[in-house]
């Protein structure tokens, strides 16, 4: 504990800073920070940039940078606490305090602005960078991410800080962070800026926004910010955006992109289908006995809760990117023109029966309609159909089925 006791002490030596670290038999990539002076000695220095490669940096203390910023290239910033261990940089206007390259990881400290609009920039032409953060926070401090391989924020903070994606991406992981206040003239805490390409997925998970009451949105998403999307980009699953008044702009729950999931503050979607129609008297003809045909409607009316399905004539069309198991049920309401026929109803998944859904009525004598309820389990991918269909197991006699009520959403 001596040396260690001593690595804090300030101002420290190059040579008393050098035999300490032989004593304690440190590796040359560790290095602790308690001023500038050891970033300086642990890089390269071409004007106000301090260049560290292949480096981790502890920070003892609180540590000014004096108008210096960090380009870190494969390599790790790391703090005891966010109380004890702190950087900013006096004087620094108009350019980043660290800029990653590479590899890049912040761990356990806190990052000032003094003003910085983005303090933190992970940017590289061929998108190469991966970037890890924990448990950092950001106070009147950006994050700035363009065109990265994987950038994931576990447990941070933004305090008066907005963070800003743009450019070409692979995956974004957004887990129980706290993005709070109002960053300066900002408009919005997270803003995904045109261009913008997922080339993966954006997950948001379990995060909490309380913006200020004069942002225009919590999460932005600016006009033409995705092209090219053939998947599910963005998960928003479980977070809490306060006030509700301003939550999520640029991006609905109808976008094909998004999933919003048991979301506070915001409207949550998921697929599902309903249809119905009433006293319909389009007869449905039967072309042979115990073979099945599509329920004839004259019309279908969709539930207003629909989404990701487009409806018509008694068919639910899946237009949702991602293959899912759906519960797919629904009533029906049949009669005959012969009394007495048996009639087997269905769930039809791209015009083919599923046996599991069939359940059977026999028509009443007098002709009053008979209902059945059918149901079944079914996977669907993009443009599958679900539909009601019929069968006739006495004779070939038609059918009218006046009511049809049915109902299908994902398994969650």
């Amino acid at each position: 504990m001596q040396y260690l006791s001593l690595l804090k002490a300030q101002p420290l030596s190059a040579a008393v800073r050098a035999n300490t670290r032989s004593n304690i038999g440190l590796s040359e990539q560790l290095v602790f920070v308690t001023s500038v002076d050891d970033l300086i000695e642990a890089g390269t220095v071409a004007g106000n940039v301090i260049t560290i490669v292949n480096k981790a940096l502890c920070l003892l203390t609180t540590v000014d940078l004096n108008g210096k910023r960090i380009i870190a290239n494969n390599s790790t910033v790391f703090g005891f606490s966010s109380v004890t261990s702190r950087m900013f940089s006096t004087g620094l206007a108009g350019e980043y305090l660290i800029t990653g390259q590479n590899v890049l990881t912040l761990d356990t400290f806190t990052l000032f602005g003094n003003g910085l609009d983005y303090g933190v920039s992970f940017a590289d032409a061929a998108g190469s960078v991966v970037a890890n953060l924990f448990l950092v926070e950001f106070c009147n401090i950006g994050l700035d991410v363009t065109s990265a391989t994987n950038i994931l924020l576990n447990n941070c903070n933004f305090i008066d800080s907005k963070v800003i994606f743009r450019g070409n991406h692979t995956y974004i992981g957004l887990t129980a962070n706290l993005f709070y206040g109002s960053p300066g003239s900002a408009d919005s805490l997270i803003e995904f800026a045109s261009p913008f390409v997922s080339l993966d997925r954006v997950v948001l998970d379990n995060n909490n926004f309380e913006q200020n009451n004069t942002l225009a949105a919590g999460i932005k998403f600016v006009a033409g910010f995705v092209s090219g999307i053939q998947s599910i980009q963005f998960q928003f699953n479980t977070f809490k955006i306060v006030p509700t008044s301003v939550g999520v702009t640029g991006l609905t729950t109808t976008d094909l992109r998004a999933d919003f999931f048991k979301n506070i503050g915001i409207t949550n979607g998921s697929s599902i289908a309903s249809y119905y129609f009433n006293a319909n008297a389009a007869v449905t003809n039967i072309i042979a006995q115990n073979a099945a045909v599509k329920v004839n409607s004259t019309s279908t009316t969709a539930n207003t809760v629909t989404n990701k399905f487009a409806i018509t004539n008694n068919r639910a069309t899946y237009i949702g990117i991602r293959t899912e198991d759906f519960v797919v049920g629904a009533t029906v309401s049949v009669t005959s023109a012969s009394v007495n026929d048996q009639i087997a109803l269905y769930i039809a998944k791209n015009s083919v029966i599923l046996p599991e859904s069939r359940q059977v009525v026999t028509t009443n004598n007098t002709n009053r309609a008979e209902n059945v309820s059918i149901q079944c389990l079914v996977a669907l991918a993009t443009n599958d159909i679900i539909e009601v269909w019929a069968a006739n197991l006495t004779d070939t006699s038609d059918i009218t089925v006046t009511d049809v009520n049915l109902i299908t959403r994902v398994i969650t």
